[in-house]
């Protein structure tokens, strides 16, 4: 259980701490004091990226327990700006993964499980999540974690890091669609294709032909509509922020 395995791995201290983070994230969720929510949530990424440092998994694993509770009860109580900030700090804790990956000299137990914990959070929990925040017509919500996804495949790649492919795949499954799910609005989110088209763009100027043609594979049969209003998107826009400095592109 639970007291076992805090006492095994010696982390009673951290966990009553995340738990304390917990009920003070969740009553000011409800309060709508957002401040206290945010400090909560970043405090809790801190926490993570230090147990990366001194390859605690333990608590690594604990601390995205409690991410993973701040973004489903975001969801629940229809908090948008809430879920956008969690999935903001919740990609800077696969940010410090990758950090860890890249610099890997050689395949370790500690980094054969660090790539299967990125895999099971991208390609499970967040599918997860993108479909519940689909259900709920939380469509920015949506945007923003699939342009994570697209940032997290895109870092995996230029550092060349095992997890990449499986990344790749998971984005192209339907499931990221929200096929498996009946959607409140109908009208899926265009920040899919999208984050497709700037992945292969990605492929293309790395001179990976190969990679940007399974996207292709993967999107040859998407509404003509949808292609031509993504299009559209992407004209329009004139500011730099967009293109340079803001990477969701949301």
């Amino acid at each position: 259980g639970r007291i076992t395995y805090f006492e095994d791995y010696k982390i009673w201290v951290e966990a009553k701490l995340l738990k304390q983070f917990f009920n003070l994230y969740t009553s000011t969720v409800a309060s709508d004091i957002f401040e206290l929510s945010f400090l909560a949530i970043a405090n809790t990424r801190h926490l993570a990226v230090a147990s990366l440092k001194r390859q605690d998994l333990a608590l690594f694993r604990i601390s995205i327990q409690n991410m993973n509770l701040y973004v489903r009860f975001a969801l629940m109580k229809k908090k948008d700006i809430v879920a956008r900030h969690c999935m903001y700090q919740y990609r800077m804790i696969i940010d410090a993964i990758i950090y860890e990956l890249k610099d890997a000299v050689e395949e370790s137990e500690f980094i054969s499980r660090l790539n299967s914990i990125l895999l099971e959070i991208v390609n499970k929990y967040w599918v997860y999540y993108y479909n519940m925040a689909l259900i709920e017509g939380a469509i920015t919500v949506c945007d923003s974690l699939i342009h994570d996804k697209r940032h997290i495949i895109e870092a995996t790649f230029i550092h060349k890091i095992p997890a990449h492919a499986s990344l790749l795949h998971g984005m192209l499954n339907p499931e990221w669609m929200g096929n498996t799910f009946q959607t409140k609005n109908k009208q899926l989110p265009t920040s899919v294709f999208k984050a497709k088209a700037k992945l292969a763009s990605l492929y293309i100027l790395h001179g990976n032909e190969d990679l940007a043609r399974e996207i292709y594979t993967a999107t040859k049969d998407e509404p003509v509509e949808n292609i031509i209003a993504c299009y559209k998107d992407f004209m329009s826009v004139d500011s730099r922020l967009f293109w340079e400095l803001t990477d969701r592109g949301t």
